[in-house]
């Protein structure tokens, strides 16, 4: 539906007035700041800066002709110096959001260039030390997932979104002041609250067209985070201070931008929609998209309507329509309820969620990202390990680009299976010639590795997380994503503390069984997730319900 490009005064009117007026009428707007006797619609009064209530009495103005034009005069300077700090909004918020990720990126790849490092300065002594160190990020993780998750859907996404940066910004500052465990401990909440929030905040805010791109596209910098500090570490490798350095780096762009994104970002529409806030979700839209007679109306047009249909019973006392009765009918629509029992009615969708977070752990992604210059290193490759590993990194960056392009093309679970067969692949291939000594089975490993980052980039890696955000219901996203991310890291964890001894052990063992998981990963796609792809989020909650 498009909106009409005219009205009085350049306001919104047709059918964006009327559908951001129910928005509007639900909050209880045009009684609290609109005369009943005005025929203004309140989506009109809200946006546009030439209309004004009879009651201008109140501003102390007057109401004669002369404080009708004094108070025009004002609130088109106040629009106007609202429209440029929206516009900067507009602007800043992709930057903001990609340093989420990126953050997330740069504290998963830190040991990789760092435990060299740490063992040349005496920080980490043995496989022990290193495997409670790998640890801790995961650990904390877990904590960080959780705590946002149950934030995210009581406070607010941008009250996550403050934990991350308050998280990786301490979190830094302590382990470069040399308490390590403590300091990774802390940028593992960040990690945690990051994942959590990052995917459902997008989600919440992309257009349907554009969601699997923009979701796809918070795994894409993640993986230009990992790239980021292995080229860092990469020629200081025999360095006693190098780890030092990357945790100081890792303090002062990443979280000062996020510090500044919690105070500049808007909240949801979509989650002060759920908490009753529409006409401040009304306002976060018109911000987000522009006014009219800009590209944007389109967008805003479609998203009002979204948050309109899925609303309350209409004035007459009837359901407005299908969606919302099937939502309010299976509790989907309900934040009243405890919430275990929101949690118990999306058992569907939490069951897809962990099945992916499994299967994402366990095919040995961590190890990988952790590790990959210490694989190299027992394969053969020698001083170059870390510079292969950069290459690595190089080659996740380019395939997460291609999975960005694709998602929206070939569908999710067509990824996922092509991911999870190109990993399984290498995996094999690595398990073949791990142990082998010559200097063939070294560039071997080397191309398998860098296939396995491929497979993993385009799909494994940012299909799970994208759908966890769009198969969750709006009344439990932000707890249930929290509860699926935190027990993806606990299998993170767990593959994390592993790797080191299985490793140590067989590597060809170690790397089959990640091979057997990403075979598990091809069947479980097969029989049990369903294809998200065009879908707006309310149509996938009302299939997952109805089922």
């Amino acid at each position: 539906m498009a909106s009409s490009s005219g009205g009085s005064g350049g306001g919104v009117s047709g059918s964006l007035s009327d559908e951001l007026d129910v928005l509007m009428r639900r909050s209880g707007y045009e009684s609290n700041q609109v005369s009943s006797s005005s025929s203004i619609p309140a989506s009109v009064a809200l946006f546009n800066p030439t209309y004004m209530s009879e009651d201008s009495s109140r501003s102390g103005m007057g109401t004669g002709p002369a404080a009708v034009s004094e108070f025009a005069v004002v609130r088109s300077t106040n629009a106007a110096a609202a429209a440029k700090i929206a516009a900067l909004k507009r602007t800043a918020l992709p930057l903001l959001i990609a340093v989420l990720p990126f953050a997330t990126g740069y504290a998963l790849g830190y040991t990789s260039p760092a435990v060299p490092s740490l063992r040349e300065d005496g920080r980490i002594n043995n496989a022990g030390e290193e495997a409670n160190l790998a640890a801790m990020l995961p650990l904390g993780a877990l904590g960080g997932a959780l705590a946002a998750g149950h934030g995210a859907d009581r406070f607010g996404r941008r009250w996550a979104v403050a934990l991350a940066a308050c998280a990786f910004s301490l979190g830094w500052t302590i382990f470069a002041g040399r308490g390590i465990t403590f300091g990774r401990l802390l940028t593992g909440v960040g990690c945690g609250a990051s994942t959590t929030v990052g995917p459902t905040y997008i989600a919440e805010l992309a257009p349907t067209r554009l969601r699997g791109i923009c979701g796809a596209g918070f795994q894409l910098c993640l993986t230009i985070g990992i790239l980021a500090v292995y080229s860092a570490g990469a020629d200081d490798k025999q360095d006693k201070g190098t780890w030092a350095r990357l945790a100081v780096g890792g303090v002062i762009p990443p979280t000062i931008l996020l510090l500044a994104g919690a105070a500049l970002l808007p909240e949801s529409p979509r989650f002060l929609h759920m908490v009753g806030k529409d006409a401040d979700a009304a306002r976060v839209l018109q911000e987000l998209h522009g006014g009219e007679g800009t590209v944007g109306t389109k967008n805003l047009v479609a998203e009002a309507q979204v948050l309109a249909r899925t609303a309350a019973p209409n004035a007459n006392g009837a359901v407005a329509n299908g969606t919302a009765a099937t939502l309010q009918s299976t509790g989907g629509m309900s934040t009243e309820q405890p919430l275990w029992r929101r949690l118990a009615n999306a058992w569907r969708p939490l069951c897809i969620g962990i099945g992916l977070s499994i299967a994402q752990q366990f095919s040995g992604i961590n190890a990988v990202v952790f590790f990959a210059g210490e694989i190299l290193l027992a394969t053969g490759i020698g001083h170059d390990a870390n510079d292969v590993a950069v290459g690595v990194a190089v080659i996740q960056v380019l395939a997460t680009f291609a999975g960005v392009l694709l998602v929206e093309r070939m569908g999710r679970r067509p990824l996922l299976l092509a991911s999870s067969t190109l990993m399984a692949s290498a995996c094999f291939a690595i398990a073949a010639t791990a142990e082998a000594s010559s200097a063939t089975a070294a560039r071997v490993t080397a191309a398998a590795l860098m296939l396995y980052m491929v497979g993993f980039s385009t799909g494994m890696g940012p299909v799970p997380w994208l759908m966890l955000s769009e198969l969750m219901p709006q009344n439990v996203r932000g707890g249930a994503t929290g509860l699926v991310a935190a027990i993806n890291w606990i299998c993170g964890m767990a593959c994390a503390a592993t790797f080191p001894v299985l490793f140590a052990f067989s590597p060809s063992t170690t790397f089959g069984l990640y091979g057997g998981v990403c075979l598990c990963a091809i069947a479980f796609v097969r029989v049990a997730v369903p294809e998200t792809k065009g879908r707006s989020l309310e149509s996938l909650e009302v299939e997952l319900a109805a089922r």
